[in-house]
């Protein structure tokens, strides 16, 4: 044999292969996994690792002087005060929108019925 033996690709027909198969970049393989789980599972093998790796830590006899340790629990609280700002945002925004939008539909209605626009509060002066 020759040391640079040429390597002719293997043509498969679709009649010659089972009914749940694919050809996949010249491999054939089954469909027993779906796309989602082809995609989870680099995350499930590297999420049991962690765990792993966790479970069986030993201890580090480390020292955390007082710097490192505020410094730690400044995180910790700002990523609190971070988590807790958002949830309020995420609920007082929606419900001002829908504030505004009933008073601008009672302005509305009260201009149809020939009274004045009641105040909104934006923009009235104080005089």
């Amino acid at each position: 044999m020759d040391a640079e033996a040429v390597v002719e690709p293997v043509i498969v027909h679709a009649e010659t292969l089972p009914k749940n198969s694919a050809v996949i970049s010249g491999r054939h393989r089954t469909k027993s996994i779906s796309r989602r789980s082809e995609a989870l599972l680099p995350l499930v093998l590297h999420g049991g690792i962690v765990v792993l790796s966790l479970t069986f830590a030993r201890a580090a006899h480390a020292y955390i002087g007082p710097g490192l340790g505020l410094s730690q629990i400044g995180i910790a609280l700002s990523a609190i005060g971070g988590f807790l700002f958002f949830l309020s945002a995420a609920i007082w925004y929606p419900f001002k929108r829908m504030l505004r939008r009933r008073r601008a539909k009672r302005a509305a209605a009260s201009r149809h019925d020939g009274e004045p626009p009641a105040s909104t509060g934006v923009g009235d002066s104080l005089e």
